[in-house]
């Protein structure tokens, strides 16, 4: 099993160390069996992962990415056969009824949304509400990505990333992210 502190990880499995440590913090307790769940982002597949071996009932992951499917599929190795793909739009997903699920579950989704579709945010977080059955969870986790920068452009990404946001913030657009306010005052 990865730990965040182990010497012989590369970065790639400390960071996913860190985020399986997340995962288990926000589901500890929530008993997938005999549950619909949907992963809200598919992205490389390894949240996914984390979720099929919690054993649902059914597993649902969407992406709006039909490239993303068979490399994340491959990542989630023997437990891909538990999941079914979907293609949509999580901003807008007509094809999904509401009250679908019992479980929605989100890794990095809202900055996701936010850097490739911005000022969509809102209408994902209520497409999410929509799709969860009445007295179901939707769990979202890690907000925003910033991982060690390693180079310097890195670091001018980085920092125009959260200028971005600073203006936004300025002009009384409040983006979803961990520390805009923080970054202007």
């Amino acid at each position: 099993s990865l730990k965040p502190g182990d010497d012989q990880l590369t970065e790639t499995d400390r960071r996913l160390a860190t985020r399986r440590e997340l995962w288990n913090a926000a589901f500890d307790g929530v008993d997938l069996r005999e549950k619909s769940v949907l992963d809200a982002g598919l992205g490389e597949g390894h949240f996914t992962r984390f979720l099929a071996e919690r054993r649902p009932s059914r597993l649902f992951s969407i992406t709006c990415v039909p490239d993303e499917v068979q490399p994340a599929r491959e990542r989630i190795g023997e437990w891909a056969d538990r999941v079914e793909f979907l293609i949509a739009n999580l901003t807008a997903m007509p094809e999904v009824p509401d009250d679908s699920f019992d479980l929605v579950a989100a890794d990095y989704l809202i900055a996701a949304v936010a850097a490739h579709t911005p000022y969509r945010e809102i209408n994902c977080l209520k497409e999410l509400r929509r799709v969860v059955k009445p007295g179901g969870r939707v769990i979202l986790t890690g907000w925003e990505v910033w991982p060690q920068c390693r180079n310097r452009t890195e670091v001018s990404v980085r920092r125009l990333s959260k200028l971005r946001d600073a203006i936004h913030h300025l002009n009384g657009v409040e983006p979803f992210r961990e520390h805009p306010r923080r970054w202007i005052e």
